[in-house]
C-alpha cells in the first residue's frame, strides 16, 4: 500500500504497463499485417490456402512458426517505436516493454526447468534470444529515425 500512496511510483507503473501492452499489441497486430493469421484483407484464395497449409505445418512442427515470431517482433517493435515517438512530449514507448515482458517469460522458462535442447519444439524462439533480437531491432530503428 505504501507504493500506491506515491503518485510518482503509480505513474511509473502505468507507464511500464503501457509499454508492455504496446509491445504485445504491436507484436500481435504485426502477425495480422504480415499475413500470419490467414485473415489479412485482400488475400487471394490461393494465398489463403497456402497460409492455411502454413498454419497447419507450424502447429504440427512448431519450429516452422519461429521465423514468423521474429518477423512479428521486428515489425511490431518498429510500429511501437514509431507510435511512441509520436506521443512526445508524453511518455515515449520504446523496446522496454518487450524487454520486461520477455524477461518475465525467460524467468518462467527457467523456473519450469525448460531443456534448451528441446527449444526447437516450441512455437516461439527462446525469450533470451528474442531479447537480443529486439535490442538489435531497436538499434536499427534508431539509426533509421535519428532525433
Amino acid at each position: 500500500m505504501q507504493y500506491l500512496a506515491d503518485p510518482r511510483r503509480l505513474s511509473r507503473a502505468h507507464e511500464l504497463f503501457d509499454d508492455i501492452a504496446a509491445f504485445t499489441f504491436g507484436h500481435e497486430l504485426a502477425h495480422h499485417y504480415l499475413g500470419h493469421t490467414g485473415c489479412a484483407n485482400g488475400t487471394s484464395p490461393l494465398l489463403q490456402g497456402l497460409a492455411t497449409l502454413g498454419h497447419l505445418g507450424s502447429s504440427l512442427i512448431p519450429v516452422f512458426n519461429q521465423p514468423n515470431e521474429l518477423a512479428a517482433d521486428n515489425v511490431g517493435l518498429f510500429n511501437v517505436m514509431d507510435t511512441g515517438r509520436a506521443r512526445r512530449p508524453q511518455y515515449e514507448w520504446t523496446e522496454n516493454g518487450g524487454f520486461i515482458l520477455l524477461t518475465f517469460f525467460a524467468r518462467l522458462e527457467q523456473a519450469a526447468g525448460a531443456n534448451p535442447l528441446l527449444g526447437f519444439l516450441r512455437t516461439h524462439p527462446a525469450s533470451n534470444d528474442r531479447i537480443n533480437w529486439i535490442r538489435g531491432f531497436a538499434a536499427t530503428w534508431r539509426q533509421q529515425h535519428p532525433g
